[in-house]
This record gives C-alpha cells, structure tokens and sequence, in this order.
C-alpha cells in the first residue's frame, strides 16, 4: 500500500514541475482559393443572373412573402452574403431601408465610403457602401436597382466575432468577388 502512496506522490510532484504557460486566443482558420474560376448562376426562375466564384454556393433563402431572396456561402471562408430581392414598386423607400441597415453599424464604424455603380447598356444602377472599422459586422453592402421594376439589396457577413485587422484577407478576396457579381449582373426581362 505504501508503495501505491509513493507512486502518486512522485507522479503529482513530476507533473506539477514547470511554468503553466496559457496558449494565446486563436482565429478561425482562413482558406483562400489559389484559383479564381467564376460561373455563371442563371436560374429561370430568379429576375437575374451573375456570375460567382466556383468556390461559393447559391442557397435559396425562404421567407414568408418574399421571393427571389439568395444566400451565397462562401464555406471555406466562414462567410454569407445575403441578398433580398424586392418588386421596385418605391425605389426610394427600399433604397431609404438599405440606408437604415448601413447606419446600424455607424457605432462602430470609423467611416463609410459610398461608390456609386452604373452599367447603363444592361440597366443596372446602385451603390457600393464599404464601412470601415475593426469592429464591423458587415464591412460592404450594396443596392442594384434598374430603376423600374427590379430592387436586390446584398449584404456581406463573416461568421465570426469581427475583428477585421485579423479577417482582412477574407475582407479583400469576398469584396473582389461581390465585386465581380456587380458587373456582371443582369435583369431579366
């Protein structure tokens, strides 16, 4: 028995030498792509067409009264841009609505750059809101309209607490490829 004693003993003074040192917090994981293929999602069923990244995926978003409305997942990158499509039956209230949700991150952005967006042979008008700051949920969100009938508001989320200095490189390869969706956005007739 006392044997069995000594044995404990000796196994907690042998493990308890040493500085416990805390491991540091960590970030997810970031996967870029090394290549940049685009196809084109053309669905007869939606009022557009564009072209994304061959590394995303188009999940149809369901909502009770609404149609049309897309979530693209960008999985290896932990990251969603959502777009909600309206009937532009009164651009200015759903342009007036996509403003309230770029003011929601005033408190903690640092400053919001506007770009203003015009493809006048395809008929597609919008702009580019990108809000800076480390803290921001959702660093770029955006409106195309044809001025007429078609509204679609689309905004980028990483799954993650933000901390942007961090999620930079995520930042930069999804605002290169809603980028790309803008320009080569099309309306149905």
């Amino acid at each position: 028995m006392w044997k069995i004693k000594f044995l404990l003993i000796l196994l907690c003074c042998a493990g308890c030498s040493g500085d416990y040192v805390p491991k540091p917090r960590a970030y997810m994981r970031i996967d870029l792509p090394e290549e940049k293929n685009h196809r084109l999602f053309d669905t007869l069923a939606y009022p557009y067409m564009f072209e994304i990244p061959s590394y995303a995926t188009v999940v149809p978003e369901i909502q009770e009264g609404e149609k049309y409305w897309l979530d693209i997942k960008f999985t290896g990158q932990n990251s969603n841009v959502y777009l909600s499509y309206k009937d532009n039956r009164s651009l200015d209230s759903n342009i007036s609505a996509t403003l309230f949700y770029v003011e929601k991150h005033l408190a903690r952005a640092t400053g919001i750059e506007q770009i203003s967006y015009s493809d006048f042979d395809n008929k597609v008008y919008g702009t580019v809101f990108y809000i800076k700051g480390r803290d921001v949920a959702s660093t770029m969100q955006f409106y195309l309209t044809d001025s007429g009938r078609h509204f679609v508001r689309g905004a980028f989320y990483i799954n993650t607490r933000p901390n942007n200095d961090s999620l930079s490189p995520v930042i930069d390869l999804i605002q290169d490829d809603i980028q790309h969706l803008i320009q080569t956005w099309r309306w149905r007739k």
